[in-house]
């Protein structure tokens, strides 16, 4: 990865990443035989409304990573996984999305999965951030201390890194042509805003700050730069 860290604020809000994601593949199953055998047997077919019913009652929410978890290899939601997901949550289950990714990185997902008729939440920055997608409302939220992205700047320069962060549907940064910074336009779908000035025109809050860098020169200068 060219990825050096997410300096930031982190909250270990949600550790279910990989159980959900056990969840989500039997949800998925189940819900794919119950779609697909309309003519299944009475019986059978009380099992399957039994089994939906009691996850119903025994999982109230479901948090899912996205990249690598949610999402396939082609960077896409199966028809499958998001018909079992929309199930879940007419049936009173809560879907959130977390991720490092900011809160705009997830709006196309959020919007596919319906989560704002649903109640849903999106769950950015590594933590930093929970957004109320229906009620269009911040609920939680750890900033970092601008002293801090200032010197966190500082150091990353001295070492050749390029540094973004986010204001809005923008990457805020000074190495536009940077590839990693392209590549994190791309995944998130938002706009690299070209700053000559970094430091001075930083947002009022800031969630995370990003250092990227070549994955070979990211590892040799690792332990080094991470030493007080």
């Amino acid at each position: 990865s060219g990825f050096l860290c997410l300096l930031g604020s982190f909250t270990a809000t949600f550790a279910v990443v990989l159980p959900s994601f056990i969840i989500v593949l039997a949800i998925c199953r189940v819900y794919d035989k119950w779609r697909n055998h309309p003519n299944t047997p009475d019986a059978e077919d009380d099992k399957l409304t039994e089994y939906m019913e009691g996850m119903k009652m025994s999982y109230k929410l479901i948090a899912l990573d996205l990249d690598g978890t949610l999402k396939t290899s082609d960077n896409r939601i199966s028809p499958k996984t998001r018909e079992a997901l929309i199930e879940c949550q007419k049936r009173g289950m809560r879907v959130i999305l977390a991720s490092g990714r900011p809160t705009p990185g997830l709006r196309h997902e959020a919007e596919e999965l319906e989560l704002a008729k649903y109640g849903g939440l999106l769950l950015s920055f590594n933590g930093a951030r929970v957004y109320d997608i229906t009620n269009d409302k911040v609920i939680y939220e750890k900033v970092v201390d601008r002293q801090y992205a200032l010197e966190i700047y500082d150091r990353a320069k001295q070492y050749g890194l390029a540094v973004m962060t986010y204001d809005g549907l923008n990457i805020l940064t000074e190495d536009d042509d940077d590839q990693y910074v392209q590549v994190e336009q791309n995944i998130n779908d938002m706009y690299i805003k070209h700053t000559d000035a970094w430091k001075e025109t930083l947002p009022e809050s800031i969630n995370k700050v990003l250092l990227t860098g070549t994955p070979e020169y990211v590892a040799s200068i690792e332990q080094e730069f991470k030493a007080p």
